[in-house]
């Protein structure tokens, strides 16, 4: 077997493998008193700047939620007219809207990043293993002001916000996920499926195929 082969096969097991270990990282909800807006975060290096002051009067709420999952969080943020806001959606096709819609000589979202990744309800609920983040609206629109949205795990906080005229857009994403398989698990699935006996050809090929895969599986366990 040539080394494309075998680089081949090293290339789709890294995927298989890093595919496993899920991102994880906590978001961190923030408060504003001056603006009466909310805001989430997980990046670790976000939040330490918004601690930080630099941003304005941005005040930790003391609600985070573990993220990770199958779906990547879409980010947007007002164009140069507004909104003074940022608006997150982890469903896919709202996403897309979202970005279609943009439209920077008019109030409308636009996209900054997949800021984090975690899990999407199915028929409007989490798997038993998951628990809800829900969204709520401040019906800035209808109302003249800049829209802003709260995202949170905790539903005492969306019915707080509800009480103040906001409304309540259900659950929107599902914190927490499935502890991966371990790497050796994964490993022995993915060349069982994939790598036929015979595969890896001649004895220096299989040595040069396992070096590297050692290799690779160090990497991915750092990676954790």
């Amino acid at each position: 077997m040539n080394l494309l082969r075998i680089f081949k096969i090293l290339v789709s097991l890294f995927f298989a493998i890093t595919t496993q270990i899920a991102y994880s990282a906590t978001a961190v909800e923030y408060y504003n008193p001056d603006l009466d807006h909310y805001f989430i975060t997980a990046d670790s290096a976000e939040q330490t700047f918004v601690d930080g002051g630099s941003v304005g009067r941005w005040q930790r709420t003391g609600t985070t939620f573990p993220t990770g999952g199958n779906n990547q969080v879409c980010r947007f943020y007002g164009s140069a007219l507004g909104p003074n806001s940022h608006f997150y959606t982890a469903d896919s096709l709202e996403c897309s809207q979202l970005k279609s819609a943009y439209n920077p000589a008019a109030k409308s979202w636009k996209f900054e990043s997949y800021d984090f990744s975690i899990n999407s309800p199915v028929n409007g609920a989490c798997a038993a293993e998951q628990a809800p983040v829900y969204r709520a609206y401040n019906n800035g629109f209808a109302r003249d002001v800049d829209s802003n949205h709260r995202i949170t795990p905790n539903l005492t906080d969306i019915q707080q916000v509800v009480a103040k005229g906001w409304s309540n857009e259900g659950i929107v994403m599902c914190s927490g996920v499935p502890q991966a398989p371990p790497i050796s698990v994964v490993l022995y699935t993915h060349i069982e499926d994939n790598t036929p006996m015979g595969t890896l050809g001649t004895d220096t090929a299989r040595t040069n195929y396992l070096f590297w895969r050692d290799r690779l599986i160090q990497m991915a366990t750092l990676a954790k």
